[in-house]
């Protein structure tokens, strides 16, 4: 079986409203080790409220180093009141570069009042984020898609969801995705939503982190898209 094409394949179920479809797509590349599908496969368990699972599936993607993983885990950890377990991800999601994350410990080191390392992470958030200007700027729909969910996270709404909407509807950067997935490209209406699992991890809960003063409650579509904008995504 190849797992990167069945996690397409049920990034594509999903994004048409068959979530059945996607879950068992994503199963079936979870179960042989595709950390993306894990990931994915985690989201929509904790949509449907099956969170004990959920995060089954997740610390196994964290573990094997999936860093959208470590974030979301961190989240929910959050929600549980499992405070120090949740920045021990955080911290393992920044150091492994993941933008968003340093961009959130940096946040959470300032409330606590440790305010030099937390200079030290925002600098670093602020330094990725120079990169993947460069990069999106340049037509790279990964960058796009990554600084979409980082300005999210900085309260730039209206700025994230131009680059967002470039990353999944400009044709050139479609065509470069799916060049990455070794694929054909589909329509531009269909990938827009598909790529890299929808819209990501930190668009929807960052908008709700946010929203609702550091409680994880509840996904928030903010693109204004009529359909599914597909689930949280590596």
């Amino acid at each position: 079986m190849d797992a990167t094409k069945t996690l397409l394949d049920g990034n594509y179920w999903f994004t048409h409203g068959k979530k059945a479809e996607a879950e068992r797509c994503w199963r079936l590349a979870a179960l042989v080790g595709q950390t993306d599908a894990m990931y994915n496969l985690a989201s929509l368990l904790y949509e449907q409220g099956k969170k004990a699972e959920a995060e089954r599936w997740l610390r196994e993607a964290a573990d094997a180093g999936q860093t959208a993983a470590m974030h979301y885990l961190r989240l929910l950890l959050s929600e549980q009141g499992k405070e120090a377990e949740a920045e021990q991800w955080l911290r393992k999601a920044a150091a492994a570069g993941e933008a968003n994350a340093m961009h959130d410990l940096g946040l959470l080191l300032s409330k606590q009042d440790k305010e030099a390392e937390a200079k030290q992470w925002l600098r670093k958030a602020a330094e990725t984020e120079q990169g993947l200007r460069k990069a999106a700027a340049a037509g790279d729909s990964y960058a796009m898609e990554n600084l979409g969910r980082l300005l999210t996270l900085q309260g730039k709404e209206a700025e994230a969801k131009r680059w967002l909407r470039k990353a999944y509807t400009d044709p050139a950067a479609v065509a470069e995705v799916a060049r990455r997935y070794g694929t054909s490209p589909q329509p531009v209406q269909g990938w827009q939503r598909m790529m890299r699992s929808g819209l990501g991890d930190q668009w929807r809960w960052g908008w709700k982190w946010r929203r609702s003063g550091g409680r994880a409650s509840g996904y928030v579509n903010e693109m204004g898209d009529k359909g599914g904008s597909g689930p949280p995504g590596p």
